[in-house]
C-alpha cells in the first residue's frame, strides 16, 4: 500500500509502511499493517493525500469495496461535497484530473469574489 501511494510521486509526502499490534481495543493481539504518512507542509496538498489513499486501496483491494455501506456513502457523500467525487473515484477516473478542475473552479471564485474583499487576503 504505502509502495503504491509512493509511485504516485505526490509532493511533500512519504508513505512507509507501518506493522504492529494494538494492546487494546477491536484488533487487540493481532498484527496489523498500515501506512505512516510524513508531510512537509510547506509542498504537501493535504486534502489530496486522503482520495489518492482511497483510489489507491480501491484498486489494490476491489474485494473491501471502498464505498460498500449505504450509511457510509451519504456521510462521504455530505463531507464531500456531494456524489460526484465518490462517483469520481468510483469510475477509476485519474483524480489529477478531477484535482485539476477542482483548481480550476478555485481559481475562479478567487477572481470573482477579489472585488468584494474588504481586505488583502495574502495566502489566496
Amino acid at each position: 500500500f504505502a509502495a503504491a501511494l509512493n509511485a504516485r510521486g505526490l509532493p511533500g509526502v512519504q508513505f512507509r509502511p507501518i506493522h504492529y499490534k494494538p494492546f487494546y481495543g477491536t484488533y487487540k493481539g493481532l498484527t496489523v499493517h498500515g501506512v505512516q504518512i510524513h508531510v512537509d507542509l510547506n509542498r504537501v496538498n493535504l486534502v489530496e493525500i486522503q482520495f489518492q489513499a482511497l483510489d489507491v486501496m480501491k484498486k489494490l483491494y476491489p474485494s473491501i469495496g471502498v464505498f460498500k455501506k449505504a450509511e457510509s456513502l451519504e456521510l462521504f457523500d455530505q463531507t464531500s461535497g456531494g456524489p460526484s467525487t465518490r462517483r469520481w473515484i468510483e469510475s477509476g477516473r485519474n483524480l489529477n484530473d478531477m484535482f485539476k478542475q477542482w483548481r480550476e473552479s478555485a481559481d475562479q471564485f478567487r477572481d470573482i469574489r477579489a472585488p468584494y474583499l474588504l481586505y488583502d487576503t495574502g495566502i489566496f
